[in-house]
């Protein structure tokens, strides 16, 4: 099976909707994390002390982590801002054809299944004008960045803020990655 990197946005240093965010991500993480290694998957989850650290400290570590473990596939959990209202995945920009973008298209696709706004599917990095996101850049496997809603979004906050949205995340994430892995054949 395949041996899955599993991280949540930013870190407990954070302040703000930033640590808002790392909250709430993290419960969906951990909640992925299980679901992968019941399905027989190989995932690692980041120690949790990586989480004490500053952020961009803890970003670094994170990426030099999941390449020492050698992962096959990563996946940062994340929540938008800037109050739009749609669900995205991000991949590197150099891996439009490659395995990177399947990935994040599937698993793209299991979440817009579940929201009630839409979908802008699975876009580059650059798409938003960004071309130096480390997760996506300095890791050695295919890795995505999932943004299934924006915390400033009063519909979406909503739903970010609700019990269901840990398992919700965690779920429609997962079936993207299962998705993939039987196309992939990894």
């Amino acid at each position: 099976m395949a041996v899955i990197g599993i991280a949540a946005g930013h870190t407990r240093a954070c302040v703000g909707t930033r640590l808002y965010e790392h909250e709430r991500c993290y419960l969906a993480s951990e909640m992925l994390v299980s679901l992968l290694r019941a399905a027989g998957h190989d995932a690692r989850a980041v120690p949790e002390t990586l989480y004490d650290l500053d952020n961009d400290e803890s970003l670094h570590r994170r990426v030099q982590l999941f390449n020492d473990w050698g992962t096959e596939l990563n996946l940062e959990l994340h929540l938008n801002g800037g109050g739009g209202n749609y669900s995205t995945c991000l991949y590197w920009a150099g891996g439009e054809d490659s395995r990177t973008a399947q990935l994040a298209a599937l698993v793209e696709d299991g979440v817009a299944a579940l929201m009630l706004w839409r979908s802008i599917g699975a876009r580059t990095e650059t798409f938003f004008g960004r071309s130096d996101l480390a997760f996506l850049n300095d890791t050695h496997a295919s890795s995505v960045i999932v943004e299934p809603a924006f915390k400033d979004n009063i519909e979406h906050a909503q739903w970010i803020d609700s019990p269901a949205f840990a398992a919700e995340y965690a779920a429609t994430v997962f079936t993207g990655i299962q998705c993939y892995l039987k196309q992939a054949e990894v």
